[in-house]
C-alpha cells in the first residue's frame, strides 16, 4: 500500500486548517494521542490528510442539506448498503474485494479515507478527495468495480444466497442489469468541525462492539480503529486529519 501524497491545502471559507498527509508504517504513530470526551476511543491530537476544515465557528448546514454534497466541506461520514441487507461481507475474501478496491481509489482516483468499517451488510467511511475530483463519481466507481467482483465471486462459490438478492434486487431495472448489488446512495453528511469529525469516527470503530462481534473496537480486523489506537497498518491505508 502507497502513503498518500505529502500536501498542504488551504481551506475554503476562510478555514484554519491545513493537513499534511502521512501515514505510519512501522506501527508507531507520530503523533499524541488523547482521549475522546465521551468514551475511551483513542482520537490523535494532530490528524492528517487531504482535509479542509472549516474554522470551529462557522455553523453547520440546515438539516435538510445534509445528505447533499456541499461545497462548505469536502470531507464527509458515508454509508453504503448492500441491496435487502445481505451479509455478504463474512469473509476475508469478500472483504479482501471491499479493501482492494478502497485502496485502488486512494492510488488512481485521488479518494482519501480517514476511517472506516466493513460490516457484513454494509460500511461506514469517513472520506474526502482532492479538489478537483468528485466523491460520488469515485463512489459510483467503486461500487461497479465491487458489484462486478462480488457477482463474479457466488457465481463460483457454493454459498448462493447472495447471488439471488442481487438477482431480485434488479427485476425491473431500466438499464436491465441482472445482478443489483448496493442501494444506490451513500447518504454523504458533511463534517464541518473537527469536534464532529471526533464523533463519526467515534461511531464508526465502535460499531462492531455494539453488535456483538469483538468485545474491543481494535479487535475488528477491517476498521481503522486498530490504527488510530496503535498506528498499525490495517487492509486500508488510512489518511489520518492534521488539525
Amino acid at each position: 500500500m502507497g502513503k498518500a501524497p505529502a500536501g498542504e491545502y488551504n481551506s475554503r471559507r476562510n478555514a484554519s486548517w491545513s493537513y499534511n498527509s502521512r501515514t505510519s508504517t512501522n506501527g508507531g504513530l507520530p503523533i499524541t494521542p488523547i482521549r475522546g470526551a465521551r468514551s475511551g476511543t483513542v482520537i490523535p491530537e494532530r490528524f492528517s490528510t487531504g482535509v479542509v476544515l472549516p474554522h470551529p465557528g462557522w455553523h453547520n448546514p440546515k438539516m435538510a442539506n445534509r445528505y447533499r454534497i456541499s461545497a462548505d466541506t469536502n470531507i464527509y461520514f458515508t454509508t453504503s448498503t448492500l441491496v435487502w441487507w445481505t451479509p455478504v461481507f463474512i469473509s476475508s475474501k469478500t472483504c479482501d474485494i471491499l479493501c482492494d478496491s478502497l485502496n485502488f481509489c486512494r492510488e488512481k482516483k485521488d479518494l482519501r479515507v480517514h476511517g472506516y468499517v466493513i460490516m457484513p451488510t454494509h460500511f461506514h467511511a469517513i472520506l474526502s478527495t482532492e479538489d478537483s475530483t468528485d466523491l460520488s463519481s469515485v463512489l459510483r466507481d467503486l461500487k461497479r468495480h465491487t458489484s462486478q467482483a462480488l457477482v463474479e465471486y457466488f457465481e463460483n462459490s457454493e454459498w448462493q444466497l447472495p447471488l439471488r438478492a442481487f438477482e431480485r434486487a434488479a427485476r425491473g431495472l431500466p438499464d436491465g442489469r441482472k445482478h443489483k448489488v448496493w442501494e444506490e446512495s451513500f447518504h454523504p453528511k458533511g463534517l464541518f468541525t473537527p469536534d464532529v469529525f471526533g464523533q463519526k469516527l467515534e461511531y464508526i470503530h465502535s460499531n462492531p462492539v455494539r453488535k456483538g462481534l469483538v468485545s474491543e473496537a481494535s479487535h475488528w480486523i477491517y476498521s481503522s480503529a486498530r490504527f488510530y489506537e496503535t498506528g498499525e497498518e490495517g487492509p486500508v491505508t488510512v489518511d489520518w486529519v492534521e488539525m
